[in-house]
Formats: C-alpha cells, structure tokens, sequence
C-alpha cells in the first residue's frame, strides 16, 4: 500500500473554535488527528500529518506508530506544501481533520473515479445558491461544495506549483487546474460535513452518534 501517500491536513489553530486546534478535539473517544490518521492508514501505509509545531513533539507521541507527523506551516497553503514536499508516492489523498466523519470506504470510492487523474469528493447544492445581495448565483450546471478527500497525482502538483511560479497562495483546485487536469467530482452524503465552527461541531457530534448507532463504519 505504499503507491499511495494519505496527506493530513491539521495544523489550524482553531480561531472560529475559541482557538481550540481541531486536531484535538475528541469525537468519540479519540481526537480527530487520531481518527483521520486511522482512516487514512487504512488506505496506506504512508501517512504524513501536518500539525501545529508547538504540537509536534505531542502528535508524534500520538500517532508515530502509524503515521509521520510533521510541523504545519503559518497558513494553508504553506501546510500544504510542506506536505508536498514530504511526500514521495505518485498518487496523493488528501485528508482534513475538518472533515473527520469521512470514512476509508468514501476514500477508495473517490480513488477509484480519480484513476490515474483526480477527483475530489463534494457535496452537492440542492437549492438555490445566492450572493450576499440577494441575487441567484446563476451557472450553467449544479452548484457543488468542495469536501474531502481529494485525490490527485503528486507530477500534476508539482507542474501546477511551477505555473503558479510557486509562491501564491493557491489552493489544490486551482493547482490542479494551473496542471491542465480534469478534475472529477463524486458526490457525497451529506454528513460529510465540515468542521469550521461551534455549532458545526455540536452537528458533527451528533451526526457521529447517530451514525454509530446505526453501524455505520467510523
């Protein structure tokens, strides 16, 4: 299983969360750095987290004996390209502790549409988009939310990086785009949901419970 890197993005400080890193949160029993290193070791034997530094030495006793814990950088993307450059296997699955309800099974789905390309998992709007005055968000097609994973191959990253001339702060999407690749969409169920305030996270412990209760894999 060593074809496949699993990239961990953690090392938000948590400010919509009373500057509690999501990390740590625990979710039923076990934090979310432990919960999407679990899945994401399912899927590999290669996993590289990126964590708050101050938490480094912290995460390596956590998770060391599944996954490589390294120092995230001051902003997203920066995370993202130190975990870039630890990375060495072609194909890339990028995970998020923002996202801990996902599961091994949702992952291998959006693997398997990504092939030799990429993919990401989204969720889809069923309503009406609209802006902040009011007026409809008009596209040709339906409106989707980006969610987790996204699956993409490390040479794709690269070139993107190098037609972005690597130092704007330029979010996968648009990498992979800067890459000249199609990025395909795989809708999702709705309790995939992100993690980004108080309230999302008293949803998710609840999505979480009902979800165990009725068997479904955590």
């Amino acid at each position: 299983m060593n074809d496949v890197d699993v990239l961990v993005l953690a090392a938000g400080r948590g400010e919509r969360l009373d500057g509690q890193p999501k990390a740590w949160l625990e979710l039923r029993g076990e934090t979310l750095l432990e919960r999407i290193v679990r899945v994401g070791h399912d899927l590999s034997d290669s996993v590289i987290a990126a964590v708050p530094p101050r938490d480094l030495e912290r995460a390596e006793r956590l998770i060391g004996g599944s996954a490589r814990a390294i120092s995230g950088g001051e902003t997203r993307h920066a995370t993202f390209l130190k975990l870039l450059a630890a990375a060495s296997a072609q194909s890339l699955v990028i995970l998020d502790v923002a996202h801990p309800l996902v599961t091994a099974e949702l992952c291998r789905r959006v693997m398997s549409v990504a092939g030799s390309g990429a993919a990401a998992a989204v969720l889809r709007a069923h309503d009406e988009v609209i802006r902040s005055d009011g007026s409809a968000a008009t596209t040709d097609g339906p409106l989707y939310l980006l969610s987790k994973p996204i699956v993409v191959q490390l040479d794709a990253m690269r070139r993107g990086l190098a037609s972005a001339h690597g130092g704007d702060d330029t979010g996968v999407l648009a990498l992979v785009r800067s890459a000249g690749v199609t990025l395909k969409l795989v809708e999702v169920e709705p309790w995939n949901a992100k993690l980004t305030t108080d309230d999302d996270w008293s949803l998710i412990k609840t999505l979480a419970d009902r979800l165990a209760e009725r068997g479904h894999p955590s």
